[in-house]
């Protein structure tokens, strides 16, 4: 099957003859009706890694460019050896397994000492016209980017062009009189070649333009350059074209973008319908993200080159994890395919709930089929279902392109992952993995918070610290992964809320975790209103997350409480004394705030027992700083259960400090 890329568009549409009779007149579409957004990464990339020691592509790998000839994948890529680029070729029957024709790579060398292209050569875009090879490549003499020309017979033996370069920078003072590099080109029609590349002034704001050619050498830079603009966050230094591919009269562009300070590097979306002038950014993006933490592209996933088969997008890209050579990996998308949810994403009750999954689509489905898969977190598949688009299974209306279905959950807890397998004709095409999650671990809940009191200067009013304790209220499962939580405030006392997000470690089930991580990251900082009087109860909402996903949700109260005799005197003078003071109000229903003194930090405990001596509750078990600290009890055992009443005692331990307090719950 031919597929459609930047490297192979002949024969494949035609490009009308009165195109630029309508620049300006842009077809103004959503982005619903353009994103090509979701992809999959392969399980074994990289796909193609740097070369053994002492080779010249032995430091990393980049810049992709890949041509399909209905049998063969054919790829031109950058190698780096750690001092010059030059560039190799590759061969694969599938994609994803490649082997470097080592017998001839280079295929394209450094020009000679004292050219335009002495010191790299790199980033080749490469098409075949049907009779030979041509190559768009950047070339490098140490100071500036150029963008040079070969052709081949074969794709292996390149001759260059003899008065390169055939793009240079612009006039002194122009958007690219710096560099000009990452040539992509297209052949739109039988006469004329596009070029989108990258142009650079001193300092950043590197951006894309638009060049034209009868015959591929002289090229006409476009008089309203650049063509896309730097946008914000992820692409706000630098962005760079790397694909574009032509299907139904519209070129859609992935290209690079890096932003300020990490300089990490992510891939975007943009599509247009005015001959590559007018672009139009997809809302989502970036469209590729870096690996999780560890993992081989958690620095940098960079879109190389796309190719199309009439059904999926195939994606080359580039990858590095900040210590070890980069290499090349692999990604697919169905063509079409918008997004994949799951309803509800919080927490699901086990044995008892239900989800729903639904795929949305913007192309045609015809003869396609489509599988929820269930997955544990190692993505193993644990059940999968049929996704309809009849109107029947949760999917909407019958044939409005939204497939769905509903799923009943197991009795057992566990972190799911849901992926989507495609067939066309009852043929596996594509299988995505982690395209949403759900959680039937816990319930987290609230279990307990703890007060320290700040003062501040230079009115002296004081700032509670709380610190929380949250509950794993299930049975079976541990919960993992970073465990965040986010506090927002339900009452009009509380007028700011600073350190909003907690970190927690995992919690087993039945178990309960204070928060944790650096002092400054392990408490929520609040500020009250001076008009509300001790004793109020103020109302807090908790989301708690895993991973980034947040999965439970809770509320709690804090009781306003009136400080030790001389602390709010005190103008921040901190505790000379261990203390434990009694808990306020005694008696007390249904909830008591106990207050101590720390005048150095250390480890804290402080347990709630029965007149047996048996826990009945663990407020704190965390490391503390010095000050004054203030913990709630609302008179619920560590299991969830409400305590009877009686009397009860609260036993606070340091390494240097023990004493014990008597209290009394009336109901």
């Amino acid at each position: 099957m031919q597929k459609q890329s930047t490297v192979n568009m002949i024969d494949r549409w035609r490009w009308k003859s009165y195109l630029f009779e309508f620049l300006g007149m842009i077809l103004c579409l959503t982005s619903a009706t353009q994103a090509q957004v979701v992809w999959t990464k392969h399980p074994n990339n990289p796909v193609l890694s740097p070369g053994t020691g002492g080779t010249w592509d032995d430091n990393y790998l980049l810049e992709s460019s890949v041509l399909y000839d209905g049998t063969n994948y054919k790829m031109w890529y950058q190698g780096h050896d750690g001092q010059d680029s030059r560039i190799g070729y590759a061969i694969s029957d599938d994609g994803a397994v490649w082997t470097k024709v080592d017998s001839v790579s280079p295929v394209l060398d450094l020009g000679p000492s004292g050219s335009w292209e002495d010191n790299d050569v790199g980033h080749p875009s490469v098409i075949f016209d049907g009779t030979i090879y041509r190559m768009w490549y950047r070339g490098n003499d140490g100071t500036t980017d150029r963008i040079g020309y070969a052709t081949s017979p074969d794709g292996v033996a390149w001759t260059k062009y003899a008065q390169n370069p055939v793009l240079d920078v612009g006039d002194a003072g122009s958007w690219d009189d710096r560099h000009v590099r990452t040539p992509v080109v297209l052949m739109l029609d039988d006469t004329t070649f596009f070029m989108w590349y990258n142009g650079n002034l001193p300092g950043p704001g590197s951006r894309i333009g638009l060049a034209t050619s009868k015959d591929g050498v002289a090229w006409d830079k476009w008089e309203t350059n650049p063509v896309m603009d730097l946008g914000t966050g992820w692409e706000s230094v630098a962005i760079f074209p790397e694909s574009v591919i032509l299907i139904d009269d519209t070129l859609r562009m992935w290209y690079l973008g890096i932003n300020p300070g990490t300089f990490v590097v992510r891939s975007g979306y943009a599509t247009s319908s005015d001959g590559g002038v007018e672009w139009t950014k997809y809302d989502g993006n970036p469209v590729l993200h870096v690996g999780e933490a560890g993992a081989w592209d958690d620095v940098t996933a960079a879109v190389g080159a796309v190719l199309f088969d009439g059904t999926t997008y195939e994606m080359w890209y580039d990858s590095w994890d900040g210590a070890n050579s980069g290499s090349i990996g692999y990604a697919t998308s169905l063509h079409g395919l918008l997004e994949v949810t799951v309803s509800p994403t919080t927490y699901v009750v086990p044995g008892t709930d239900s989800v729903v999954v639904t795929a949305l689509f913007t192309s045609d489905t015809t003869g396609l089929g489509l599988f929820a898969e269930f997955e544990a977190s190692d993505h193993t598949t644990l059940d999968s279902v049929r996704l309809y688009d009849d109107g029947a299974h949760h999917d909407g209306a019958a044939d409005d392109s939204l497939f769905g279905n509903v799923w009943p959950v197991p009795p057992d807890e566990r972190l799911y992952n849901i992926g989507l397998k495609a067939t066309l004709n009852d043929t596996e095409i594509i299988n995505y993995d982690d395209l949403a999650r759900f959680t039937t671990i816990g319930p987290l809940e609230y279990a307990a918070d703890s007060l320290a009191y700040r003062s501040t200067e230079p009115d002296k009013t004081y700032n509670p610290r709380i610190y929380l304790r949250l509950r794993n209220a299930g049975s079976m499962a541990t919960a993992t992964g970073i465990i965040t939580a986010r506090l927002s405030a339900l009452d009009t006392c509380v007028t700011a809320i600073s350190s909003d997000i907690a970190n927690f470690d995992d919690i087993p089930a039945g178990g309960s975790v204070m928060s944790s991580g650096p002092f400054s990251s392990g408490y929520f900082e609040v500020s009250y209103n001076q008009n509300c009087p001790i004793g109020t109860e103020v109302s807090f909402a908790v989301s708690i997350s895993s991973d980034g996903y947040a999965f439970w949700s809770d509320t709690f109260d804090v009781i306003i409480t009136q400080l030790p005799l001389g602390i709010a005197d005190a103008g921040g003078v901190l505790p000379i004394e261990f203390a434990l003071h009694q808990n306020y109000p005694n008696p007390f229903n249904p909830g008591t705030v106990i207050t101590y003194a720390l005048p150095q930090a250390g480890s804290v405990t402080l347990v709630i027992y029965d007149l047996r001596g048996r826990e009945i509750a663990r407020l704190v078990d965390a490391p503390q700083q010095v000050g004054y600290h203030s913990v709630t009890w609302n008179g619920v055992m560590a299991s969830g259960r409400e305590t009877p009443s009686g009397i009860y005692i609260a036993r606070l331990v340091t390494p240097e400090y023990t004493k014990s307090i008597k209290m009394v719950l009336l109901k």
